[in-house]
């Protein structure tokens, strides 16, 4: 059995459970829309979460003589996790206080800059033209609002 499938799908399940039943339903305003409600598509993906969750759970227990790994991820690649999701973390506090002009831009760009690209021209490229494109599409075709 491995310890890291067995404890990552009771995490898994758990907070998918959460989810489905506190944190879905508090965290979604009823809308004014015809057919299905807010809260359908993302507990679908919940429950899918879950199911999947018990999947791996079934599969530590039942490949309980397999061999365990002494260390199921390397410190380097945890270190490499932890950098990439505070880089994502940092692009959304900015777009929720600069907005999406600043924070966008930025996201994009430090993900290209840790992933490994090194061409100036090319990072400016990419940062700015999909935050264009998103606000013209959101504006003007969605007559939606953007942070």
């Amino acid at each position: 059995m491995r310890k890291a499938d067995l404890i990552g799908g009771i995490v898994l399940a758990c907070a998918s459970l959460f989810l489905i039943y506190f944190a879905i339903p508090y965290g979604t305003e009823d809308g004014s829309y015809f057919g299905l409600s807010p809260l359908v598509y993302p507990t679908v993906m919940a429950a899918g979460m879950g199911l999947c969750a018990v999947g791996l759970i079934v599969q530590s227990i039942v490949q309980a003589n397999a061999p365990s790994e002494p260390a199921p991820i390397s410190p380097w690649r945890l270190m490499m996790f932890v950098i990439s999701i505070s880089i994502a973390v940092a692009g959304v506090v900015l777009i929720d206080h600069f907005g999406i002009w600043i924070g966008g831009p930025f996201l994009i760009a430090a993900m290209m800059i840790f992933l490994g690209e090194r061409k100036p021209v090319l990072i400016v490229i990419t940062s700015i033209v999909p935050v264009v494109l998103l606000y013209l599409m959101a504006t003007y075709v969605l007559k939606a609002p953007l942070p």
